[in-house]
């Protein structure tokens, strides 16, 4: 039920529902995630981060509250704190999908597209179908090309010997 009201975004009273089955179960898992969820949701990052905590400090593997956490950091623009969270998290879940496409995302967001590429092949190798990777390894690919033909290639100081190659990006 609490689902299904955060689904339609009726927020209060999914919460409602959450800290019921809370104050019956405090150490409820799948409440403190949903409630934690529906927090991030409502914008309240720090109140679902620290939700989120009270399960990780039970159960630090727990890929649900390390995915809600990270997604807390990364819709903030904070990609270095959800990448540095899940990277640490990946000698446990070194194979898990929604880590590993988290991943892919956040390098993405954050315009890395070596370590987006690098993510999103690491799901392919073992998923070659699913869609979210090769979305996600489309877009890095396509940064490639928009670079270079946007004269990003041209205007790389490191490139630019002669003064031709920044004509050249300008052109571009």
């Amino acid at each position: 039920e609490a689902r299904m009201k955060a689904s339609s975004k009726e927020y209060d009273e999914a919460i409602a529902i959450y800290n019921s089955i809370l104050k019956a179960e405090p150490g409820n898992v799948d409440a403190l995630n949903g409630k934690a969820r529906v927090l991030a949701w409502m914008g309240k990052h720090e109140d679902a981060r620290s939700v989120y905590q009270k399960v990780l400090s039970k159960h630090p593997s727990n890929v649900e509250s390390l995915t809600g956490m990270a997604d807390t950091y990364a819709w903030q623009k904070k990609f270095d704190m959800g990448i540095e969270l899940l990277e640490n998290s990946l000698s446990v879940n070194q194979d898990n999908r929604d880590i590993l496409i988290r991943l892919a995302r956040y390098h993405l967001w954050k315009g890395e597209k070596d370590e987006s590429l690098y993510y999103s092949n690491r799901i392919l190798s073992s998923h070659p179908a699913d869609s979210d990777a090769l979305d996600t390894r489309s877009k890095a690919s396509f940064l490639y090309t928009l670079e270079y033909y946007a004269g990003h290639y041209y205007l790389d100081i490191n490139n630019n010997v002669d003064g031709n190659n920044a004509y050249a990006g300008f052109r571009y």
